[in-house]
């Protein structure tokens, strides 16, 4: 017997069963019968613990992907309180199954790992559930490229029922993604779009030489571009059009960099506001303070302070006195290697305070925090979680201690 047929037998007892559809109540155990007409292929019945769902951990994750918490609460009351279907009954616990794969081995707790279903297994917590229904999936495992594994969990979550859609950031960094050698696609074309755009800075070219060089560029976009566009336009479920995925592309390639793509996480202007507006839910005395987030480049912070000013002059003027705060959540684009994104943290974060903590005589507080964008290994930093001075210091020791010790070794 085969792995997947080992794992099925495992879940699907006749007890687990009963247990997994007397808590998901849209499930019966008929869905579960391969020789019933209602059976749904794949469908097994797992216990809560079974399942590994980390962020951190999973190889299986294709966007830094955030964590809609309002979205788990909700889809917990639904599964306690239920939610009437299109009979007019009402349903109870997980209505759409999760997705799962085999671990490497069954000596452990986890058995499988989640490729799609992260704010229902989630939800599934909260609402106290020791079962839910999950589909045991069979295709993933067989694609041959990790371009092609992260359109597949893109392909999932483009539907309306499966948690968070593809979000902007997804689509962009999914984008970039592909541009990466550990894609498996356009890497011939990458690596000569790479080289042009190295000679092209050589200030002392003659411009035969660099007009065929950019001609030569223009071939190979438009080469990537094709390859990349359909695709594009069908993980945002239609919502872009071909001409606009195009422009999305060429954005991306344009701004290509290959050690920021790998190792930094890039916001969108939707995502900051949503964290923005969950950071002032959360303030204890919000009419005391400023909470301005930023989202813009790594030598932006000349920007930043006029914002600030700005912010701290229409305070006074509405309340008649100074904010005892200013709070600043800090996120940077074009940063590079992650060594220059807490470089270029730490400088923001000194000029802020040099700047509005001097010119107010300490009567103003400056709180800047960092949301989470470092993917590299061991400095991983979790999407959308927010960061202090101290954090980013403390890594940044750890990158330079490692040059030291990397520069004395070799």
């Amino acid at each position: 017997m085969n792995r997947h047929d080992q794992l099925i037998g495992y879940c699907n007892t006749e007890e687990r069963i009963e247990q997994c559809c007397k808590q998901n109540t849209s499930f019966k155990p008929e869905n579960f019968n391969p020789k019933h007409d209602d059976y749904i292929e794949n469908l097994i019945a797992v216990k809560r613990g079974e399942a590994l769902f980390s962020r951190e951990k999973s190889q299986y994750q294709c966007r830094g992907d955030i964590i809609d918490h309002n979205m788990c609460t909700q889809y917990a009351r639904q599964a306690k309180e239920g939610i009437k279907d299109k009979s007019g009954k009402r349903q109870f616990g997980i209505r759409v199954p999760l997705r799962l794969i085999p671990r490497p081995s069954m000596n452990g707790t986890h058995l499988f790992d989640g490729i799609a279903g992260w704010h229902r297994e989630e939800a599934s917590r909260q609402a106290g559930l020791s079962y839910f229904p999950a589909i045991l999936d069979q295709d993933f495992l067989d694609l041959e490229t990790k371009y092609e594994k992260d359109r597949y969990l893109r392909r999932l979550n483009k539907h309306a029922d499966n948690g968070l859609p593809n979000s902007e950031s997804d689509l962009l960094n999914g984008i970039a993604a592909a541009l990466l050698p550990s894609s498996g696609i356009l890497q011939d074309e990458v690596t000569e779009i790479t080289t042009i755009n190295r000679k092209i800075q050589d200030q002392n070219l003659p411009d035969s030489d660099l007009r065929k060089l950019r001609k030569k560029r223009k071939e190979l976009i438009t080469k990537v571009v094709e390859r990349l566009v359909d695709d594009v336009v069908e993980d945002s479920a239609g919502r872009w059009t071909k001409a606009y995925a195009e422009k999305k592309i060429k954005n991306v390639i344009d701004n290509w960099d290959h050690s920021e793509n790998i190792a930094i996480y890039v916001y969108s202007k939707d995502e900051m506001d949503r964290i923005i507006e969950r950071e002032k839910k959360r303030a204890k005395n919000p009419k005391k303070m400023i909470l301005k987030a930023q989202n813009g480049n790594a030598n932006g912070v000349r920007q930043l302070k006029g914002d600030l000013w700005s912010a701290i002059i229409n305070y006074d003027e509405t309340y008649g006195k100074l904010p005892e705060e200013v709070t600043v959540v800090l996120a940077l684009k074009d940063a590079g290697r992650v060594k220059k994104l807490h470089e270029e943290r730490l400088k923001h974060d000194k000029t802020l305070k040099r700047h509005i903590e001097h010119a107010y005589k300490d009567k103003i507080k400056v709180n800047t925090l960092f949301l989470g964008q470092s993917k590299s290994p061991g400095q991983f930093e979790q999407t959308a979680k927010l960061y202090n001075v101290t954090h980013v210091k403390t890594k940044l020791d750890q990158i330079n201690k490692k040059i030291v010790d990397n520069s004395l070794s070799s």
